[in-house]
């Protein structure tokens, strides 16, 4: 899959939830790797699970300047469209909340159009159950392996039977329409009990019966309905349906539906869509943001790029190369799921050397580009649960290009960074430099498999 940004710059306005102000939102195109921004009055903050504030009743992220509240809608609306790079400008500080769903946002882009940019983004693969639990509140989330996206919300309101209390699947894949017709309409909803508790603490200022569901308890008094009908305005034909918004329901199953979508908001901050099964059970915010922590720490992603390095013997731990086949000396620098940097210290006692060529010692360039194969093939076996059982092997060559000779005495860099990595098959482009000038550049196709001896 490829990233991609918007067409043109879209203007959309409205009311926040929580503040109750207007706010005018504009999103602008962005360049590839540019990733999702929100700036606010020229004050900028990534959208990315290391920004992370708040978690109570919406996602906030923020640094030492801004915080951006409530998120988690307009975010999901870029991960149906597919969107991975754009700037959202804004003079307030959290999006409109519009009808408390992320069709508004999706149908403004669908007037401009999204553009496909010429980079790969590759997915975050789920390779090992890892699970977020809270037994105190009967509440998980889980992550399993799966071939595709797939999101299922377990809803459970035994005080409420407005809402179906089911278990709800459906695939989300990137960027797909089928999202916009099964999840974007679904809208954030509460049960009347708890809309009057936040409207009697002034929480939801921006709240309307056109900003989201309210939903009937099953015993909700008298006095709580006089309250809602003189705070809101109702008709007391309100109260004879599931719920008390004139419009009705969307779907039957509308409050799961809107729970996938606050996932979808939510785990769209790891900054790179998901290849797993994602299950949740009772989640809000507060426990979908800590899956998203789990899956980070346990994946070893890195949004902020933090940068490891290896001796030889860590490359021997990850690597299955020996002498006289083993051809790096050095990671430099490992961005995971990224780039690598090794080196290569090239001396005169290189055994190849005796043959090529006896009087004047020259690297043979198929031992370069295995040079760069292995430094590829320690950026993907780092990601493996368990280097030992797997192998990386070429399957391959693209194109391979020699500019000078590396000779004894010379000390190689190779910066390899993987370009895709689709089925287990992965491109990856590789430079050679030495004295900081490139002396040798290829791209070649790999594969990992099982390890057999």
């Amino acid at each position: 899959m490829k990233q991609s940004t918007i067409n043109n710059s879209i203007e959309i306005s409205g009311i926040g939830l929580f503040s109750g102000e207007k706010v005018n939102l504009r999103l602008n195109p962005a360049d590839i790797d540019a990733g999702i921004t929100f700036s606010i009055n020229g004050n900028k903050v990534s959208a990315t699970y290391n920004n992370i504030i708040s978690t109570d009743r919406r996602t906030i992220i923020g640094s030492e300047s801004i915080q951006v509240h409530t998120v988690e809608h307009l975010l999901a609306a870029f991960y149906m469209k597919g969107i991975t790079n754009v700037i959202v400008e804004m003079d307030n500080f959290e999006p409109p909340i519009l009808d408390g769903s992320s069709k508004g946002f999706i149908d403004a882009i669908n007037k401009v159009g999204v553009k496909e940019q010429d980079k790969e983004i590759l997915p975050i693969v789920i390779n090992k159950k890892i699970e977020y639990d809270v037994p105190s509140k009967d509440t998980y989330i889980i992550a399993l392996p799966y071939d595709g996206f797939k999101i299922t919300y377990v809803t459970d309101y035994p005080t409420c039977d407005g809402i179906v209390n089911e278990d709800f699947s459906v695939d989300m894949l990137f960027g797909s329409k089928d999202n916009e017709s099964e999840i974007a309409g679904a809208r954030t909803y509460c049960l009347a009990s708890e809309l009057l508790d936040l409207n009697r603490k002034n929480f939801l200022k921006g709240a309307s019966l056109d900003s989201g569901v309210v939903f009937l308890d099953n015993n909700l008094s008298n006095e709580n309905k006089e309250e809602l009908i003189r705070e809101f305005d109702l008709d007391r034909k309100s109260f004879s349906s599931k719920v008390i918004n004139e419009e009705g329901l969307r779907f039957e199953n509308e409050a799961a539906r809107h729970k996938i979508l606050d996932i979808l908001g939510d785990f769209f901050l790891l900054g790179r869509p998901i290849k797993g099964h994602i299950i949740a059970h009772k989640t809000g915010h507060a426990e979908n943001i800590e899956l998203v922590k789990k899956i980070a720490k346990e994946l070893k992603l890195n949004h902020d790029i933090k940068k490891y390095k290896y001796d030889i013997n860590q490359i021997l731990e990850i690597l299955h190369h020996r002498y006289p086949f083993l051809l790096i000396d050095e990671i430099t620098e490992l961005v995971p799921n990224k780039t690598v940097k090794a080196i290569k210290n090239v001396t005169f006692n290189e055994h190849y050397f005796q043959g090529h060529f006896p009087g004047k010692a020259i690297m043979p360039g198929v031992l370069i580009v295995e040079a760069m194969a292995q430094s590829g093939g320690f950026l993907l076996l780092h990601t493996v649960k368990d280097p030992s059982t797997q192998l990386v092997i070429f399957s391959r060559v693209n194109f391979a290009k020699f500019k000078k000779m590396i000779v004894p005495g010379d000390t190689v860099f190779f910066n390899t960074e993987l370009v895709s990595f689709k089925m287990n098959t992965c491109k990856l482009y590789s430079k050679a430099i030495v004295n900081d000038e490139v002396v040798a550049e290829s791209e070649f196709m790999a594969t990992i498999i099982d390890k057999d001896f």
